[in-house]
């Protein structure tokens, strides 16, 4: 809503169709300057204005948009997170570990997506699709004991053939990560004989 009101015009809000709704004003209403933006999840906002007829600004005017849906998807996560997203509003999406943006957004780290008054993003909404990492990387002197699979998030083990070992604090176990490759496999070395 976009007005400036003296002292003798009042607004006040509820959910729903009439007056019996949840009222969504501050005390008596609001008067002497603009309100906060208003927002009904239901679609619905009653509005009663009340004003004296002295002076020769009667009346309000009143903006509203529809707002943007929420975005909501196993492979991506927003922030920060809404119930609602009405016009200005700036929603950051990020895919998930393992998922990698698809065009036209490839390559990026994250996508701002700006509400506008006409209830749709500025942005077309980003797709995340899981990352293929393909066949696990083999090793010298040791292999593959188990793998999760071959897609963004999965997991593969590695073990040593016998007489051989990792360097101390070397993890056995790497990633599909989210740009569709492996992590770096491990090394097996000889064992020093004593």
């Amino acid at each position: 809503l976009k007005q400036k009101w003296t002292e003798t015009q009042l607004l006040r809000a509820w959910l729903g169709d009439d007056d019996q709704g949840s009222p969504i004003h501050t005390g008596n209403g609001y008067s002497g300057s603009k309100p906060p933006p208003m927002v009904s999840t239901t679609g619905q906002l009653a509005l009663k204005f009340t004003t004296s007829a002295v002076g020769n600004r009667a009346g309000f005017r009143a903006t509203y948009t529809t707002g943007c849906s929420l975005l909501s998807d196993q492979s991506y996560t927003v922030t920060p997170s809404r119930t609602s997203i009405i016009d200005g509003d700036i929603v950051i999406v990020n895919c998930n570990t393992g998922y990698t943006f698809q065009a036209p957004y490839a390559g990026e780290a994250h996508v701002a997506l700006t509400c506008q008054p006409d209830g749709e993003y500025d942005k077309t909404v980003p797709v995340c699709s899981q990352a293929f990492c393909g066949k696990v990387p083999a090793i010298e002197n040791g292999y593959v004991q188990s793998s999760t699979g071959l897609f963004g998030g999965n997991q593969a083990v590695y073990v040593c053939n016998p007489g051989f070992t990792p360097p101390t604090g070397t993890s056995l176990t790497i990633n599909c990560q989210g740009n569709s490759l492996w992590e770096a496999p491990p090394t097996c070395t000889e064992l020093k004989k004593i």
